[in-house]
């Protein structure tokens, strides 16, 4: 399932098994998993030592908290517009100066028109350009939803542009860069459809269990890569991620403990 390079994909294979040692689950630490199967994503931590004494309560750091905030909204717009292959990435602008109030308020009435029923799935976030440009919209959608847009916007002009699925991730990025400002346009730093996010799973995995095949399960044999591994004194962290439209690969054995493995398997 791992990438075409034959070394990468044993790299990547050692890794995981290395994070799943028996010896370092009985040690004390603590192997997290969250799987978001629809996006093709998976999120692991190896935390070293956590029966240790509490942690002592600091101070709340604003620029860190809104920091921590920007990266959560990210991630969670990624799997969304992985989820639903929103690959159609739109610009709206507006043919004179508003508010964001103001462009909210026609952002809502155009969703709800007639002309525009059943306007879904869609992730949409609004930007004020820093001073730079007026307020305007990024939305990503679908092909279909994005004609149909384009076709009935009468506030300015609509840019649209189709988005190869892995750079999606980069996408989601660029429109979240402001997230972490006080002085957002919108209380919201994103909005997306109803139904449009995709259900996230978490594991904690035992001394039988290995991350690697946790993989193999929740991507159903496809081709998967680590995105990025950091290891710190804390333990070691990383994500995996796979495209979740392609055909599953039912060649593989793997199946046979998928049941398992998703009746330990919460809600999150």
């Amino acid at each position: 399932m791992m990438q075409n390079d034959q070394t990468q994909n044993m790299d990547i294979e050692a890794k995981l098994r290395e994070l799943d040692l028996a010896t370092q689950v009985n040690s004390g630490s603590l192997v997290t998993v969250t799987v978001v199967a629809a996006a093709g994503k998976v999120r692991y931590r190896s935390i070293h030592g956590r029966e240790g004494s509490p942690r002592n309560r600091q101070a709340v750091d604003t620029g860190k908290y809104l920091k921590d905030a920007k990266t959560r909204s990210i991630r969670s717009m990624q799997e969304i517009v992985r989820a639903n292959k929103l690959d159609c990435f739109v610009t709206l602008t507006f043919s004179s100066e508003v508010s964001p109030h103001y462009a909210m308020k026609n952002w809502q009435k155009i969703v709800r028109s007639k002309t525009m029923k059943g306007f879904r799935p869609y992730l949409v976030v609004f930007e004020d350009g820093a001073g730079q440009s007026r307020v305007h919209l990024h939305m990503l959608t679908v092909e279909t939803e994005a004609l149909k847009i384009q076709t009935n916007w009468p506030y300015g002009h609509v840019y649209v542009q189709r988005v190869p699925f892995d750079e999606l991730d980069a996408v989601c990025r660029y429109i979240g860069k402001d997230f972490a400002q006080i002085n957002r346009p919108t209380r919201n730093r994103y909005f997306a459809s109803k139904g449009s996010k995709p259900a996230r799973q978490r594991l904690v995995l035992t001394s039988e269990e290995t991350l690697y095949d946790v993989v193999n399960i929740a991507s159903d044999g496809r081709q998967a890569h680590s995105e990025w591994m950091i290891e710190s004194g804390l333990g070691k962290f990383g994500s995996i991620s796979w495209n979740p439209h392609t055909e599953p690969d039912s060649s593989g054995s793997i199946q046979n403990i998928g049941n398992s493995y998703y009746k330990r398997s919460s809600m999150v």
